[in-house]
């Protein structure tokens, strides 16, 4: 394990604004005729309260915010599909809402059609048209686009690579506390993408992302107290926080705590221990995991201990 993160920084999927309409900032609400009523399917959502609507209602913005917000969650719940409720998985109907609920100025469906267009899913693949959505979603303060556009440029996918262009959308985002720009602002620092490489700086972006509990970013502080990168040397402080990622379901961490047990790395080497977490990393869809497994599986020293 190193120190350097090659990972690259691909868009994630987009999460939604805790905000009025996810445009950043309140709105009002609306009584039109055409408000969706709220999704059946997002009963767990529930609808704005009292407090929201009462600030919501005290500013003179854009009139349809309730309305984008319930056409956004439509749209997520028909995205996904919930089995408990009845939801069938239909991505062109999510994103016909989708496209009712950035027509009504909700920031966060901006963003999420960017993500489609990103991943072509339920649309087909176009850089060009993601980057658009993320810049529209981001001028109404969405930081999950900043950062999707910071990844852009980090990545060079559909516009020239450019490593202070990425930065700078990421920084905007940090400075809304995003978890994934502060863990990607460390990585930067860490490659020496911005100059010389600075695992100081690394180190402290990475804690900032931790504690907003992005698990990229509490696998990557691991890495350093693991190398003593930007900090002192702490194995067992390393493990705990590959634990703490991998409890958020990231598949990187899991795949860690897998070598960190075959080598007895913080923690007591562990044949058994290693493999079930090497299999928890397979089963998240990492696939340096699987090989690691396998060379595990084909040891001859571990045949006794994993049989």
């Amino acid at each position: 394990m190193s120190a350097t993160i090659t990972r690259p920084a691909p868009g994630s999927r987009p999460t939604r604004s805790r905000r009025c309409a996810g445009t950043g900032s309140p709105q009002t609400p609306t009584t039109s005729a055409e408000s969706p009523p709220w999704p059946r399917c997002c009963a767990s959502v529930p609808a704005p309260t009292a407090t929201i609507r009462k600030r919501c209602a005290s500013t003179r913005r854009r009139p349809r915010a309730i309305t984008g917000r319930r056409w956004s969650i439509s749209a997520g719940c028909t995205r996904r599909g919930r089995a408990s409720t009845g939801t069938e998985k239909d991505l062109l109907k999510a994103m016909a809402w989708l496209n009712k609920a950035a027509d009504a100025g909700n920031g966060s469906a901006m963003n999420d059609l960017g993500y489609a267009f990103e991943s072509g899913e339920g649309v087909g693949q176009d850089y060009a048209q993601a980057l658009l959505w993320y810049r529209k979603a981001a001028a109404l303060g969405e930081a999950t686009a900043m950062t999707n556009i910071g990844a852009f440029y980090d990545s060079g996918r559909g516009v020239e690579k450019d490593a202070q262009e990425a930065y700078r959308w990421y920084k905007k985002a940090a400075d809304q506390d995003d978890g994934r720009a502060q863990d990607l602002i460390g990585t930067l620092y860490l490659n020496g993408s911005l100059g010389e490489k600075d695992e100081d700086r690394a180190f402290s972006w990475f804690a900032k992302g931790a504690e907003n509990d992005d698990s990229d970013a509490i696998a990557d502080l691991g890495v350093m107290y693991e190398e003593g990168a930007g900090t002192a040397k702490d194995e067992a402080q390393a493990v705990k926080l590959y634990r703490r990622a991998a409890d958020l379901g990231n598949a990187r961490a899991m795949r860690f705590l897998g070598m960190n047990y075959a080598e007895g790395i913080g923690v007591a080497r562990d044949r058994a221990e290693s493999r079930r977490w090497y299999e928890k990393a397979v089963a998240a869809g990492d696939d340096e995991a699987a090989e690691l497994l396998q060379k595990l599986k084909d040891s001859p020293s571990a045949a006794s201990a994993i049989a």
